[in-house]
């Protein structure tokens, strides 16, 4: 019997069994497959399935179809209260093919069975590639000896393009934000904001990279955020460890957490021929060392094989770093640590730099890199005398790998297409962009025309129509002298002027503060009232004068008897 593409090899031995102690003719493909109930729309010329809904997406687990098609999605799939996902590929059978997202997002993806080693919408990946996708989810195991992360629990030779995942990970052995194991292949151009927890090895991106029979794994142009916390072991905001690979242009806001920590990855030795290198990347979140820790922890890395280590170049940090118990700690490098063998390979270090502001004490305890104060790392020439490409992000300069402008990541510089650097603007442009304060004063009475002795409220309104704040606003109200003050609503009194401390006005925004009078005549009159505003650097301006009209009481009638 020949196999059909969508029946898989297993659903084709269950076909063949089914036939021949039965007798009958060859079961439907429908009721094949390991479950294939709802069988996706296949294209045998591409090899192709094509995903529309949550059910066709639910019958890829464990190779139950052809794990080296190519899977594509037609559109977003909602995976919320259809169960739990069984992940797609096993040990015995990894998915080998395609999986193409299209731009499209699963959501509601839940991964908590202790059934497979590897958790995530795919369990284990072979010379696969994985592109253009987003996920969001929980990936939960209590088992022992585990891998996880919400897109594969373990990827060998995959690589993965554009992918961008959100949720949670809490896996024993090693928990990662996107992939659990990573062995050769590559992640490019992609992101995680997952809340990482493991009992060994955690990481934003990856718990653990290594290299596949010489071939080293590269992690580029990604970002994680969202924290990675090792209960009892190694943790970084990239990677947790590395044995033999790079990890490069990528740059970590999480929050890292472990005996052994680094801001971008936890623990770092070359492998045989394939060294361990990180590289124009950088780190802003905070490295807090477990309490009673007795490792190290550092801004880039915390801890880096002595007799194998890892190369940092052009790497810097602007996070903080928390000590305790009795971990080292370094502003780029916590120490040396974590060697499984010695085989004397050499490192480079070379262009690093951490924010002394930032670190404190902690930061200079290590041995590589340079301090410099926050003012400093915002300054183009800070990096250009360590030799970086960097370029000012204003700038039309093609070949720059790093950027830097005052209006993008807090000062500090960028890779080239990792943020938007079309937001830059040169200063003189800055400077054109942004009017100065200025300020506006309306008088507002409540009435124009009033009877000797009745009451009426007078407001004055103070605008800032400018592109900055305007501080230290005073504005004020000058009463004729047929009124007196009956309540200041807060004014200062001076004669017959009433003044408020208004404070900062913001850019675009008003204030408008009043008093009450009383006015006052025997005869009929026309008053005039005044007002005025000023600010610190700001020009007095002039309310324009407004007029109200005051008539005398009427006599009362003389009752006689």
């Amino acid at each position: 019997m020949a196999k059909t593409p969508a029946m898989g090899r297993k659903g084709a031995l269950v076909a063949i069994a089914a036939s021949v102690a039965c007798g009958l003719a060859i079961v439907p493909q429908q009721a094949l497959a390991n479950g294939c109930l709802f069988p996706p729309v296949w294209d045998p010329d591409t090899s192709t399935y094509t995903i529309s809904t949550a059910e066709q997406l639910r019958t890829l687990y464990q190779g139950a179809c052809d794990m080296s098609a190519t899977i594509r999605l037609a559109n977003d799939i909602d995976l919320t209260d259809t169960g739990e996902f069984l992940p797609i590929g096993s040990t015995v059978d990894p998915f080998t093919g395609t999986f193409d997202g299209a731009g499209h997002a699963i959501t509601g993806l839940q991964v908590t069975s202790p059934a497979s080693s590897g958790f995530g919408l795919i369990g284990w990946s072979s010379n696969a590639t994985i592109r253009d996708l987003r996920v969001t989810g929980t990936v939960i195991s209590l088992g022992v000896e585990t891998t996880g992360g919400i897109l594969a629990g373990s990827a060998t030779n995959t690589t993965i393009t554009n992918v961008h995942v959100n949720g949670t990970v809490n896996v024993p052995d090693g928990a990662g934000g996107m992939v659990g194991s990573l062995a050769g292949g590559s992640i490019t151009n992609s992101s995680a904001a997952v809340v990482v927890t493991s009992g060994l090895t955690a990481g934003g991106i990856v718990a653990s990279i290594y290299q596949a029979s010489q071939v080293a794994p590269e992690i580029s142009g990604t970002s994680s955020t969202g924290s990675a916390t090792s209960i009892g072991g190694t943790s970084g905001g990239i990677a947790g460890s590395i044995f033999g690979g790079t990890v490069r242009t990528s740059s970590s806001t999480a929050i890292v957490h472990g005996n052994r920590a680094g801001g971008l990855v936890g623990n770092a030795q070359s492998s045989g021929d394939i060294p361990a290198t990180i590289s124009d990347s950088f780190s802003t979140g905070d490295v807090v060392a477990n309490p009673g820790s007795v490792d190290e922890i550092g801004g880039i890395l915390g801890g880096n094989c002595l007799y194998e280590p890892a190369s940092l170049v052009r790497n810097y940090f602007a996070g903080t770093l928390t000590q305790a118990g009795g971990a080292t700690t370094g502003g780029i490098l916590g120490g040396a640590g974590g060697c499984l063998v010695s085989v004397g390979t050499q490192a480079t270090t070379t262009g690093n730099l951490w924010n002394s502001d930032t670190t404190g004490p902690a930061g200079a305890g290590g041995t590589v890199g340079v301090a410099r104060t926050t003012a400093q790392m915002r300054q183009i020439g800070t990096y250009t005398e360590l030799g970086w490409s960097i370029a000012n992000g204003w700038d039309a300069n093609p070949t720059a790998t790093w950027l830097i402008c005052s209006q993008v990541n807090n000062g500090y510089p960028f890779q080239r297409g990792q943020l938007a650097a079309t937001a830059c603007k040169a200063p003189a442009e800055a400077a054109a962009g942004t009017t100065p304060a200025a300020l506006t004063a309306t008088l507002l009475p409540s009435r124009r025309r009033v009877v000797s002795g009745q009451r009426l409220r007078i407001g004055i309104r103070t605008a800032n129509p400018g592109g900055t704040a305007a501080e230290a606003v005073t504005s004020c109200i000058r009463l004729p002298s047929r009124m007196v003050v009956a309540s200041t609503g807060g004014a200062l009194r001076s004669g017959r002027t009433a003044c408020f401390r208004v404070g900062t006005v913001a850019a675009g925004d008003q204030v408008t503060k009043v008093i009450t009078v009383r006015a006052v005549s025997t005869r009929r009159v026309r008053v005039t009232v005044t007002g005025s505003a000023r600010a610190s650097g700001v020009a007095k301006v002039q309310a324009a004068a407004t007029r109200v009209t005051v008539t005398p009481r009427a006599p009362r009638a003389r009752v006689t008897g």
